[in-house]
């Protein structure tokens, strides 16, 4: 279990009295992803931005974490805030993360939004993060930052937004363990086949440029009973950066609903 005296960094907009809604970032990123989201919800929203375990202010959680550890220290950090329950949004780590939150925790979910994530780990997802952890270990973080920023955005025009920078910048100063915790916790995902038993009305939101994953949603749409999927064209796998419009006004449209 998490250590409790670790408790998460959090980024916070919005007048106190607002619903809340919590926005889980990706590995190797922090809260600030979320920043032209944050933006666009404050006037109507508490927004909390997290940092998650051993990423952007937060320290990481003693031993090797599992999602359900990840998501204890959520609930652990929104609780010290007074909060009770929530809409919950992530993106890829952070979707995995939300996920094991509505799981574990479903009364504190209203909504749950999960972005360009799977929920299992197949053999040769569990390869490319062993890949990952040894060019950590070896070469550093910057050299995980080439890797995945050119994963992420490709060499074309979403590579082009002056956002990818700050990126990059992300995943260059996140400390080795917090990332290799984090890869390790993506290793050992099982929560696909438990999917079907989140109650919460649920957004899937993947890119059309994001690999396999528009399929992967597809998979995971199929097992939910009260879920619907958009697919953001232009999109790779940080959506919310390549076509900031069009993902916040997917997720306005939920939380609104």
């Amino acid at each position: 279990m998490p250590n409790s005296s670790v408790p998460l960094a959090v980024r916070i907009c919005g007048p106190i009295e607002a619903p809340p809604v919590v926005l889980l970032h990706s590995i190797g990123c922090d809260g600030d992803m979320w920043r032209d989201q944050a933006i666009q919800l404050q006037d109507r929203r508490r927004v909390l931005c997290i940092d998650l375990p051993g990423h952007g202010f937060s320290a990481a959680i003693d031993a090797a974490p599992d999602m359900h550890d990840m998501a204890a220290s959520v609930v652990e950090t929104l609780d010290a805030l007074g909060g009770q329950v929530f809409d919950m949004v992530g993106l890829s780590l952070g979707g995995m993360v939300a996920a094991a939150v509505a799981l574990d925790h479903p009364a504190r979910i209203r909504t749950l939004t999960i972005c360009d994530a799977r929920l299992d780990a197949p053999d040769d997802y569990r390869a490319l993060w062993d890949r990952l952890i040894g060019l950590a270990t070896g070469e550093g973080m910057d050299a995980v930052a080439n890797f995945m920023v050119e994963r992420w955005f490709g060499r074309g025009q979403r590579a082009a937004n002056p956002r990818v920078a700050e990126i990059v910048a992300a995943v260059r100063r996140t400390p080795r363990q917090g990332f290799e915790a984090a890869a390790r916790a993506i290793q050992a995902l099982n929560l696909l086949e438990r999917v079907g038993s989140i109650a919460a009305p649920t957004l899937l939101v993947v890119g059309d440029e994001d690999g396999v994953l528009p399929d992967v949603m597809i998979e995971i749409l199929g097992r939910m009973r009260n879920a619907k999927l958009v697919v953001i064209e232009g999109a790779g796998h940080l959506s919310n950066i390549d076509r900031p419009e069009a993902f916040t006004a997917a997720l306005l449209d939920h939380l609104q609903a």
